[in-house]
């Protein structure tokens, strides 16, 4: 599938949902799909770190969460505090699960397979909820100022994603030069 010339905004679908995204550059390196945080436009990333990734071989792409930049943004879910979205009686619009198949709608709108994911502070777990339920569409996960998104199962312990070796040990610890 061609990917039309970066800068553009484009839109993935995911039901009724239109996710913005950005084709940010470097076509033809490994796919990498930047995940920003809870109410946070895909603009934040930092260009330099754009421009790094690029030079680096990375095909880099961002997009907004729902109820964030050009997304389809929820009644009700906008000027709310987070402490506010927390203690309300009422259910959600939306489920993180809902949030981490946007993630792989943009994956197919941009024709990736699979793709290297990048996210920051709550995208980070999103970024692991999205390897958890889409193992076969996640290359690796790298999480930025987040916290990890372990789920258990009743009786079982903690779900991993397949290949997981579980902690490095000290001497699989890259020391530096």
């Amino acid at each position: 599938m061609a990917v039309p010339a970066t800068g553009a905004t484009r839109y993935a679908c995911n039901g009724e949902v239109r996710i913005a995204f950005e084709d940010l550059g470097g076509a033809g390196g490994e796919p990498l799909l930047l995940i920003m945080g809870l109410a946070v436009s895909r603009f934040w990333w930092p260009q330099g770190l754009v421009d790094e990734l690029v030079r680096r071989g990375f095909h880099v792409a961002a997009y907004d969460q729902r109820d964030a930049g050009q997304s389809t943004h929820f009644p009700g879910a906008g000027a709310a505090s987070p402490i506010t979205a927390v203690l309300r009686r009422r259910s959600p619009a939306y489920t993180a699960e809902d949030m981490t198949d946007d993630a792989v709608a943009v994956v197919d709108a941009l024709g990736w397979d699979s793709a290297h994911l990048f996210g920051h502070s709550m995208g980070g777990q999103l970024a692991q909820r999205t390897a958890l339920r889409h193992p076969g569409r996640v290359r690796s996960i790298t999480s930025s100022a987040s916290l990890p998104g372990e789920r258990r199962q009743p009786g079982r312990g903690p779900v991993r994603a397949p290949g997981h070796r579980g902690p490095a040990r000290p001497d699989e610890v890259s020391r530096g030069p």
